[in-house]
């Protein structure tokens, strides 16, 4: 005979579980706000969300760009019980700084079309697609008000320098940076690890070793060897990952600078018919080019946006306003795209409990 289980049952199960889960966590984590924090890349997020989710609203609307976003950013917390979730967009004309330095950086993107939810809508033009889309994004960014979460986004500000920069500079503990985006594999170290929602993988040093078979330091350089044809960023001709490994070794055994690399090919280009050598010693300019525009070691942030994102760090975090939360869902038409919402609560009651404990050590 099976047994029925009611609604609210369910919900005292999950609370009880959650709980739990906080208990535990308790006795094994620092409870402070800022010891386990979960950066997220925004626009990387929705994106994938928007081109893969077919979710309609009660309305018939697409808002699978809006309900993946939430279910990613959800499954995360989940994941890495963050103390603190910070949200990061790229400014109004992010890019600036670094087409100052290459015309054509991230050029080839603006010819290619990001919706795949034509099965939904139909053939869209580039103008309605930008129209949804960014209805979708003030949808994010109205029910992340009610949550606690923080938004950034700063103008002639890519995502990338501001998570790098938070992750570097401003988070004192352990740091997961959620984005599917190689660019953020190069500031794994002790601390910071990177989540890829695509790949279902972590990266700390030992993966990056395993996957690539190259030292988390060095993997600005392979990236600034290899370019980057998604930002049209040329690399050296025929450098890919297997040539590197095989041509300089030295990027598997210990941290390597672009001078010791261009030291190791002058070496072996005497009296050797490998064409990899010189063509890299040609290419000097071309990588310490790219070093300049991939490198998020060093941020292109300017001072003002720097202390807005000091200020915005230390201010008063967030809170959970649940029932707000709650009322933008029904709003919006999503409340049957979510399976659970209480469920949804529950995650949210115990990251807010961070900010709690904060409050009360005061």
């Amino acid at each position: 005979m099976v047994m029925m289980i009611d609604s609210e049952t369910k919900v005292v199960r999950t609370r009880n579980l959650f709980h739990k889960i906080q208990d535990e966590r308790s006795d094994h984590l620092d409870m402070s706000l800022d010891s386990n924090v979960l950066l997220v890349d925004g626009l990387n997020t929705f994106i994938r969300a928007w081109s893969a989710n077919p979710t309609l609203n009660s309305g018939g609307e697409h808002v699978g760009g809006t309900i993946g976003f939430f279910k990613s950013v959800f499954h995360a917390i989940d994941k890495f019980m963050p103390s603190r979730v910070i949200v990061v967009f790229d400014g109004k004309n992010g890019s600036a700084k670094r087409k100052s330095l290459h015309s054509d950086y991230k050029k080839s993107r603006s010819k290619n079309k990001l919706s795949r939810v034509n099965r939904v809508y139909g053939q869209l033009d580039d103008d309605e697609e930008r129209v949804r889309m960014k209805r979708q994004l003030v949808m994010c960014a109205e029910m992340m008000k009610e949550l606690p979460i923080s938004i950034m986004m700063y103008e002639n500000t890519e995502a990338d320098d501001v998570m790098a920069y938070l992750a570097n500079e401003l988070c004192p503990e352990n740091v997961v940076l959620m984005s599917s985006d190689k660019d953020f594999l190069q500031l794994v170290n002790e601390r910071i690890r990177v989540w890829s929602p695509t790949k279902k993988k972590i990266y700390d040093q030992d993966a990056i070793l395993d996957e690539y078979g190259i030292l988390s330091e060095n993997f600005l350089l392979y990236r600034a060897l290899d370019g980057d044809k998604s930002d049209s960023i040329d690399g050296v001709r025929g450098m890919g990952l297997k040539t590197l490994k095989t041509r300089f070794p030295i990027i598997s055994e210990r941290y390597t600078t672009v001078d010791d690399i261009l030291e190791y090919a002058r070496e072996h280009s005497v009296n050797n018919k490998i064409k990899i050598y010189n063509r890299l010693i040609e290419s000097e300019d071309i990588v310490r080019l790219n070093l300049n525009l991939m490198s998020l070691q060093d941020v292109k942030i300017n001072s003002n946006a720097k202390l807005d994102i000091i200020n915005l760090f230390n201010k008063s975090r967030p809170r959970l306003d649940r029932l707000g939360f709650e009322r933008k869902i029904r709003n919006y038409g999503l409340y049957d795209s979510i399976p659970n919402v209480q469920t949804w609560m529950q995650r949210f009651k115990i990251l807010d409990s961070y900010v709690n404990n904060e409050r009360t050590a005061r």
